[in-house]
């Protein structure tokens, strides 16, 4: 399984060259991870659609790498930098991928956690984020992976770290997984949801917002009004 992750990774990256000499040449010099939503994709077998690439880098002796130093060779690929110096890199107008330095992560670089590639997992606020692969070791850390496995058995979904620039988002993300996995929200994730439905004067604003962030995050619709609606009158029968 572990092998597998990084021959699957390897191959999607290989159907665009730079994308993947860009990888490999990291990895060369530092340790590469693979973080988060490939991760849950490689389990449900959907790897080679999924758009969700998101990479960490660990440089060496623990010093902040230049990252852009590595986009110099190619012609073909364009890049911007976020808020939290981390780029969005796409290779040929095709190929879209996330990369940042560790110690940039937002719970790091805030102080909230000491920056290491085993906090990466308890930096995550949904639990089914809470996936980190080392490309360079072929390792889930932390045997995330059987956790992982374990919380599509149970089927709930729950918080890790509640600490967060962006709940909103995470509580939208929250109710997609529901509806991809079944999932049930844990009591704590439940209260959140409340907290935040009563945070707006009526709970159609609240349910606007969420509409208004899938197009923005996602750029569609992943669920209906309707969904939505289904979802908050279950969360609040479960009170």
């Amino acid at each position: 399984m572990k092998n597998s992750l990084k021959k699957d990774v390897l191959k999607k990256l290989e159907n665009n060259s730079s994308a993947y000499t860009f990888i490999t040449n990291l990895m060369a010099d530092n340790t590469v991870y693979l973080f988060g939503g490939a991760i849950r994709d490689f389990f449900d077998n959907t790897l080679c659609s999924s758009r969700d690439l998101d990479f960490v880098v660990e440089a060496k002796q623990n010093q902040k790498l230049d990252i852009s130093q590595y986009f110099h060779d190619f012609k073909d690929i364009s890049y911007t930098k976020n808020r939290y110096e981390g780029y969005k890199v796409v290779f040929n107008d095709k190929l879209t991928i996330d990369i940042w330095n560790l110690a940039d992560t937002w719970a790091f670089k805030n102080k909230k956690l000491y920056p290491s590639a085993e906090n990466l997992m308890k930096s995550v606020y949904l639990n089914v984020d809470a996936l980190v692969y080392s490309l360079n070791y072929e390792k889930f850390l932390n045997n995330c992976d059987v956790e992982y496995l374990q919380i599509k058995q149970k089927r709930i979904l729950d918080i890790v770290y509640d600490e967060t620039p962006y709940e909103d988002l995470n509580l939208l993300r929250a109710l997609v997984f529901c509806q991809k996995y079944a999932f049930e929200l844990s009591e704590r994730l439940n209260n959140k949801m409340i907290t935040y439905i009563g945070n707006h004067n009526h709970y159609n604003d609240a349910i606007d917002n969420f509409i208004e962030l899938q197009k923005s995050h996602y750029k569609t619709l992943l669920l209906e009004r309707k969904d939505i609606c289904y979802f908050i009158q279950h969360i609040y029968c479960e009170k």
